[in-house]
């Protein structure tokens, strides 16, 4: 195992993968080092992304080949990665090309509302893939017609339907978003913190620095100001400008914001420090560190 690997594969990795099924491993890593910054070189042995970025020793993507080394994804690599995803079907009638087709379009109607919704779980998504292969056996009985095959297509819906359910993913299943109206607004804020409509300007302030005192971000401010650090230098390499040593006044926090942030670090947040080997910029406040 090389440097930087984890028994657990990285979000990077999981995506990386998910690229790899549908555009191959060169293109794929293209695509990954394009949006993550890293220089792309086609000649790196690698067994994941985070391998992969490890041995890039750091390159910026203008750094390294700008133009990806690939073929498009042909029709016998597009059977691989539609076998891979929903195997071969029946073995005597196995799956055609037009199959694996509406599988596909039918497995994105059925995951749309998820993935609008931020995504889903491998078992959400192992169900929606039983529930589309259904869905396609079922509309061959239909096309076939006549009462058995009619039957079929009933009993099949209804499978699908009852796989839907044991996972509260029917459009009837989602919970319904109540409309936001100023009066149920105002009467939450007077249960909360106790003003009414009539409040004064000193109250609304008041109530203003209760709420932010009681939703903090889980990192530090120093943290943040270096993740805001790393984003402005992203942006300055990809535009060929000289990258920030540290963040310029202008960009910093204000002293009176770091009450919206936690006060000492966390454990994960002291782990990615000492992996990324920076330090923090005001130690005084961090003294358990």
């Amino acid at each position: 195992m090389r440097a930087g690997e984890n028994n657990s594969a990285t979000k990077s990795d999981i995506r990386y993968n998910q690229l790899v099924e549908i555009l191959g491993k060169d293109l794929a890593l293209f695509c990954m080092c394009a949006v993550t910054n890293v220089a792309y070189d086609p000649e790196i042995e690698h067994v994941s992304f985070e391998d992969y970025k490890e041995q890039s020793k750091g390159k910026r993507f203008k750094d390294g080949v700008l133009e990806v080394k690939t073929e498009p994804v042909d029709g016998v690599k597009m059977k691989e990665v539609w076998r891979k995803k929903w195997g071969i079907g029946n073995e005597e009638k196995p799956y055609t090309v037009e199959d694996y087709q509406a599988l596909d379009e039918t497995f994105e109607t059925y995951a749309s509302r998820l993935k609008r919704a931020g995504g889903m779980d491998a078992l959400q998504e192992d169900t929606l893939r039983v529930c589309s292969r259904m869905r396609l056996e079922a509309d061959k009985a239909l096309a076939k017609g006549g009462k058995d095959n009619i039957g079929i297509a009933s009993t099949l819906n209804k499978l699908i339907q009852d796989n839907l359910s044991s996972e509260q993913l029917r459009k009837k299943d989602a919970k319904p978003i109540e409309t936001a109206r100023i009066d149920g607004i105002v009467d939450a804020i007077t249960k909360k913190y106790g003003v009414s409509i009539e409040m004064t300007r000193e109250e609304a302030v008041e109530v203003c620095s209760r709420w932010l005192m009681s939703h903090k971000y889980p990192m530090t401010m120093d943290a943040a100001e270096h993740v805001l650090l790393s984003i402005i230098n992203c942006t300055r390499g990809n535009n060929d400008l000289p990258e920030f040593a540290e963040l310029p006044e202008e960009y910093k926090f204000a002293d009176a914001m770091k009450y919206e942030f936690a006060s000492s670090p966390n454990d994960d947040e002291k782990e990615a420090y000492k992996y990324l080997g920076i330090h923090r910029n005001d130690v005084n406040i961090f003294n358990d560190i």
